[in-house]
């Protein structure tokens, strides 16, 4: 994928790098090593009378992985999670869980989504 940058206030980012937004396949570069960063789907909002109490922000995962662990051509399993879904009443959607699985060397990493916004017995 194209077009991300970087977040606001971090060093530019380098050729090198892949951002996905949806799910799909990847094959493994060429690299002296891997750095993975998984965020998982956040939690919705829930709704109880005249307030809304926030979800959970979902996980983040952060792996640095040797070059003799991934060898290039291997094929990469992307699962990105979708943020939880919105709710007109009661507690909020889990977001979704984020993941990246490597078949040949049985490796998967994975970052839960959060939890939805609770409203049970507050006011």
């Amino acid at each position: 994928m194209t077009g991300f940058t970087g977040f606001l206030g971090a060093p530019p980012r380098g050729a090198n790098f892949q951002v996905f937004k949806t799910s799909g396949s990847f094959q493994m570069p060429v690299a002296n090593n891997y750095l993975v960063d998984i965020f998982a789907g956040g939690g919705s909002g829930g709704v109880h009378g005249t307030y809304a109490p926030g979800g959970g922000g979902g996980a983040r995962n952060r792996q640095m992985l040797p070059a003799f662990l991934i060898k290039p051509g291997m094929v990469a399993t992307i699962v990105v999670g979708a943020g939880g879904a919105a709710v007109a009443s009661g507690t909020g959607n889990t977001g979704g869980t984020s993941s990246i699985a490597i078949s040949p060397i049985r490796l998967l990493l994975e970052a839960y989504g959060g939890s939805g916004g609770y409203t049970a017995g507050g006011q």
